[in-house]
């Protein structure tokens, strides 16, 4: 793009020093002395620190308000806010050289991130190497207008992070507000029933049949049939946007298809807070269902399907999935025995269909809510990138023509990064000169 006057190109590698953090081994972690920060340390910090009481090259040492960016696994710029630390492996420690306003170096960064994601190799765990990292190119403004850009970009982005941290705070309220509600109608609070309506119900009692999903994945002969998998679900609900087709013989079509107030359990999941939970089955939809779920089918004479449906979303029958669950390898698994197990709050039919109507009209409004909060959210994240947008082209702040251009301090930085490579050739060929003169001696 066309930079304003007194703009140059910059390379990230000419921007800063990055030095590397130290592979600490699992074998070399304490319980005290320096914490060692990982990557998973700095994208939450309730994660727990391992620590060294060692000593190593001051290189590794972190201090508070240092520039660190992690380039493996997940990418990102963060700025240091605690004590002194030991910096783990996959993350720089960025130094910005003479001329960089630290900060404005961490705005560049944090402005990249999206194209290093795209030039990143591996899905998942990602990463990318130093060379492209170093090589590519950013816009350099001058110091003086450095300064302007970080205070403006400061100012703008404190606003929006109060409106960010208040928006988070309703939807936490909204969660809160949702499992009262679901508390109230199954202790009969939402209706006029008195307590002696809700009678406690083994699970098994009021199911007329468990099936464990097909487990094979292709098909030689049969029907070709959409089979449900876990990719097909957002927030409980299924959508038919690119399902998976199997060859289905006509005894499996049987077995393992879906017919409407069914319901889906989610089997086995990585995530805890999916595993147990409830798909309601609401229109004829011609699916069949993979091994991740087991199909409950109600007695339809004594179980209301949403009302179960929503029963599995409250506390108590969550508390009870999680103490169950059993967890092997990443993957979380609740069987059909331990859900067998269950007694739950269970009034007469009719009485279940009210409470389902009593709770579908507050919680109703929560999806409203819920969707105003996060397309508020939405645009948070899209201004503060049309922020980045307008202060990395030259359109945030205005520009002072007595501001020394930007092409000088290129040329500045480059002859010290120069004088800098010089010495530390020099004094390389010292030591060699001296380990030699040593060996002769």
């Amino acid at each position: 793009m066309d930079l304003p006057n007194g703009w140059d190109y910059i390379t990230i590698g000419e921007m800063a020093t990055y030095i590397n953090g130290r592979a600490f081994k699992p074998a070399e972690w304490e319980e005290s002395g320096l914490p060692i920060i990982r990557i998973q340390n700095l994208n939450n910090e309730n994660t727990k620190y391992n620590y060294s009481s060692k000593e190593y090259e001051e290189k590794y040492k972190i201090v508070f308000g240092d520039l660190l960016f992690a380039w493996s696994a997940s990418l990102g710029a963060y700025i240091w806010r605690n004590g002194e630390a030991w910096l783990n492996q996959h993350i720089f420690k960025v130094a910005p050289h003479n001329g960089i306003h630290k900060k404005f170096m961490y705005y560049t960064l944090v402005n990249t991130i999206a194209y290093f994601y795209s030039q990143a190799h591996g899905s998942g765990m990602v990463h990318i190497t130093k060379g492209p990292f170093e090589a590519t190119k950013t816009p350099l403004p001058p110091l003086a207008e450095q300064h302007r850009i970080v205070a403006k970009i400061d100012a703008l982005f404190s606003e929006l992070d109060k409106g960010v941290e208040t928006l988070q705070t309703i939807r936490q309220q909204l969660r809160m507000y949702r499992q009262a509600v679901l508390k109230w109608a199954f202790e009969g609070k939402l209706t006029d029933s008195i307590d002696e309506c809700i009678n406690i119900v083994p699970m098994r009692d009021i199911v007329f049949q468990y099936q464990n999903g097909i487990s094979k994945r292709s098909g030689n002969e049969g029907i070709k049939y959409k089979v449900l998998r876990l990719s097909d679900i957002e927030n409980f609900k299924i959508f038919d946007k690119s399902p998976r087709f199997i060859d289905l013989t006509e005894s499996e079509i049987e077995k393992y298809t879906l017919l409407p107030n069914d319901l889906v359990l989610i089997r086995v999941n990585g995530s805890r807070e999916l595993v147990g939970r409830l798909i309601i089955i609401t229109y004829e939809q011609k699916w069949a269902y993979c091994d991740h779920f087991i199909r409950i089918r109600l007695k339809s004479e004594t179980a209301y399907s949403p009302y179960i449906r929503y029963l599995f979303d409250s506390k108590i029958i969550r508390d009870f999935v999680s103490y169950k669950m059993v967890s092997t390898a990443g993957q979380n698994t609740i069987s059909q025995a331990s859900i067998n197990e269950l007694n739950l709050p269970l009034p007469p039919l009719d009485i279940q269909k009210r409470i389902v109507t009593e709770i579908e009209s507050r919680l109703s409004v929560c999806d409203k809510l819920e969707q105003l909060v996060d397309e508020n959210l939405y645009k948070a994240q899209a201004l503060k990138q049309s922020i980045f947008k307008k202060a990395f082209a030259g359109q945030l702040v205005p520009q002072d023509l007595n501001d020394e251009p930007a092409s000088i301090l290129l040329e500045r930085i480059k002859a010290e990064q120069e004088r800098s490579a010089a010495m530390i050739k020099t004094k390389r060929r010292q030591e060699k000169w001296l380990n030699k003169t040593h060996q002769r001696l």
